[in-house]
């Protein structure tokens, strides 16, 4: 993903607009709220400082085989699970 496109997302700038100065919060979000942004930071955590937003992720995956996947690409939706 292009960071130019962080931006701009409406999660993103909703989630910025709802802190503080010099608070730090994380966030998680519905994947159809920005579709794009889900596959790429669901959850991230904000810090916004006076004159800075630092953005950032930690994700563990987990390992359970009944966890089941979705990529909604466009022209339908691809299904598939960890093995």
């Amino acid at each position: 993903m292009d960071s130019s496109y962080l931006r701009r997302s409406p999660v993103i700038l909703r989630s910025i607009h709802s802190l503080k100065p010099e608070e730090s919060r994380r966030y998680a979000f519905h994947q159809a709220d920005d579709w794009r942004l889900s596959y790429a930071l669901n959850p991230f955590s904000l810090l916004r400082d006076a004159h800075e937003v630092h953005l950032w992720q930690r994700i563990a995956f987990g390992t359970d085989a009944r966890i089941m996947t979705k990529l909604h690409y466009g022209l339908g939706v691809i299904e598939f699970r960890t093995p």
